[in-house]
């Protein structure tokens, strides 16, 4: 009686001192656009312990279905990337939100078992219009701008990088030929001139 108590006793003692949840930080190191991923979908997973084992990653959507799974990481200490590949009938990937199930071995005891972690991933679809504002635009005559024309700009959202533009008449006809003096990043914070900054078109 006194053996039987010991060893159901046992397994309570260790469960006492296991972590019961498997405590990470998850981001996306690709970006939050469906389009990028075609294949396989990079998840960044920083642990809060010192050490996970048998690290795994698996994608699914919210009626339970599976989107594809990462290979388990033998042990994890510090940041670590795990690469879920997507099956073949999801690729590409389409937006939208999807459950991450992490699931590992935080414990040194292996008799504390698994834990898990849920995490929602959201991933939008690519931005169809460029989201830029024209503060001043030009006006006036138009002999008062020469050979060039400076349009000013400004972001309405996130950095735009390698700007470029074309000027064209409302029937559709090129007006000015277009040459990039460099590439160009256009902020929030900035106003970017087309012609002193990103662009000069030599109007005809």
């Amino acid at each position: 009686m006194l053996a039987a108590a010991i060893v159901f006793a046992a397994p309570q003692a260790a469960q006492a001192g296991c972590i019961t949840r498997l405590a990470v930080k998850v981001s996306l190191p690709d970006g939050p656009y469906a389009g990028a991923y075609t294949k396989q979908i990079r998840v960044r997973v920083s642990p809060r312990s010192p050490r996970i084992a048998n690290l795994r990653a698996v994608l699914y959507t919210f009626s339970g279905q599976r989107l594809g799974a990462s290979r388990p990481r033998p042990a994890v200490r510090g940041t670590a990337t795990l690469t879920v590949r997507l099956q073949r009938m999801v690729r590409p990937l389409q937006a939208g939100a999807f459950t991450l199930v992490l699931t590992g071995e935080p414990n040194r005891d292996r008799s504390c078992g698994p834990k898990q972690a849920t995490r929602i991933l959201r991933f939008r679809a690519c931005a169809d219009k460029l989201p830029v504002t024209f503060p001043n635009l030009p006006a006036g005559r138009a002999s008062d701008y020469g050979g060039f024309l400076s349009v000013a700009i400004r972001s309405s959202g996130p950095l735009i990088r390698d700007l470029r533009s074309s000027v064209y008449g409302f029937a559709g006809s090129l007006m000015g030929a277009r040459r990039t003096w460099r590439r160009c990043s256009v902020s929030r914070r900035s106003t970017t001139s087309f012609q002193d900054r990103c662009w000069r078109a030599a109007t005809t």
